[in-house]
């Protein structure tokens, strides 16, 4: 949005999780995962959770950079071979909560539809009959005038899925640059009333993955990582329930 530079060091990420095999982290929104031709390594978060360990780490999965939540990072070949394994057999459950435009008419929702890459644009995916499969499911958690808080939990792992399927049913992440509205939230946008201070509540996708669970690599348990909701997602939610 050009209204914060993000530039985050390794004391700014949270451990929630760390054993022999795994770490886990609270990936804060505005950090890539891995980096990119424009993001170097140390300021990506593999290489940033690498320095928290002290040693190389193996990729598993990863959030779009402006997504919050729990990101795994296995510390040996073996285990990152057990919990891809388990991805790729839908054995792994991750649960987000997201912040979605309108008040949803429905208790919980099966959003089945395909998708592929867009023709139009690089950077975003588009729906399609025969495209690849992508299955997402979807509940209420709580309803305000103009927004909707929603639980939701991707069958299938396809790149933008989550934010693609919420835009087909008719309700957009209340931000997404991609797929929705573009602009910052601020509380005048809320309230209604006039704001003199034009104070900020949200610049970012309201997307949050705040668990997930499989079973660990060496103990063979079933585990589940939590990791809390950031404060910009909080804070709105507050004004929300006003």
């Amino acid at each position: 949005m050009g209204l914060f530079k993000y530039n985050y060091h390794m004391q700014d990420i949270q451990v929630v999780y760390q054993d022999d095999s795994i770490i886990a982290v609270n990936k804060p929104a505005g950090i890539t995962t891995i980096p990119s031709d424009t993001v170097p390594k140390d300021r990506a978060l593999n290489g940033i959770a690498e320095k928290i360990c002290g040693q190389k780490l193996f990729v598993i999965h990863r959030l779009d950079k402006d997504t919050s939540g729990v990101v795994v990072f296995a510390k040996n070949a073996k285990s990152h071979r057990s919990i891809n394994m388990q991805f790729d057999q839908r054995k792994i459950e991750k649960k987000y909560i997201g912040i979605v435009k309108g008040r949803v008419d429905f208790k919980e929702k099966e959003i089945n539809i395909p998708i592929s890459k867009s023709k139009a644009h690089s950077k975003k995916v588009a729906l399609a009959k025969t495209g690849i499969e992508a299955i997402t499911r979807v509940s209420l958690l709580g309803g305000f005038d103009d927004y909707s808080l929603l639980g939701i939990v991707p069958v299938t792992g396809k790149r933008h899925q989550i934010r693609l399927h919420l835009k087909a049913i008719g309700h957009p992440l209340a931000i997404d640059p991609l797929y929705g509205r573009k602009e910052p939230i601020y509380v005048a946008d809320i309230t209604g009333q006039k704001d003199e201070t034009h104070s900020l509540v949200i610049s970012r996708t309201p997307l949050h993955a705040g668990s997930i669970s499989f079973v660990h690599p060496d103990s063979g348990e079933n585990i589940s990582i939590k990791a809390d909701i950031p404060e910009d997602m909080s804070c709105f939610l507050k004004l929300l329930r006003r």
